[in-house]
């Protein structure tokens, strides 16, 4: 390639120098007189400088390819890892609702036989009593399966919600 300020001389070097080079760091012999530097200690031969680029140049490139094999291993690693938390949390989940919903039918059924029968309150069970006496009174109070029930469901909605938050922290 030409000097583009002295035309028919070959750029033979590259300025190194730490400073905005005005020969734009292409230098023939005329470019490397005017321009007054130290040739041993700031400038280099052109295919010196080719050479030393494209061996600079192919390590960059093996870090950062391995890098990025790296950071795709670890993020495959997380997603697996979260996979298999959210599979883990969806078996517990369908399992809970499954039996809170098997808890509900035997309520219902233990209700349903109150009610076939002769409903004489003089001979029903205490507990049995206590449960129309809660009915009749129209108050809904907690029987303990359904508040082991509830609380169960409020720890599977805290379990999920740190799910979602650890994806979106995967994500980011």
């Amino acid at each position: 390639m030409n000097c583009t300020y002295h035309i028919g001389n070959q750029i033979q070097m590259i300025c190194i120098s730490p400073h905005k080079c005005q020969y734009q760091r292409k230098l023939c012999i005329e470019c490397q007189y005017e321009h007054e530097v130290d040739i041993k200690q700031h400038t280099v031969l052109l295919k010196k400088f080719q050479e030393a680029a494209i061996k600079k140049l192919t390590e960059a490139m093996f870090e950062e390819t391995s890098e990025i094999t790296n950071l795709r291993m670890k993020f495959k690693s997380i997603l697996s890892k979260i996979e298999g938390e959210l599979k883990k949390i969806w078996e517990e989940l369908s399992e809970f609702i499954q039996k809170t919903y098997d808890l509900i039918e035997i309520e219902n059924q233990s209700y349903m036989n109150l009610k076939n029968e002769n409903l004489n309150p003089a001979t029903l069970p205490y507990a049995d009593l206590e449960k129309l006496v809660q009915i009749i009174e129209g108050k809904n109070q907690m029987t303990g399966q359904t508040r082991k029930i509830h609380i169960q469901l409020e720890q599977k909605r805290l379990r999920i919600g740190w799910t979602k938050k650890l994806i979106l922290s995967a994500k980011s």
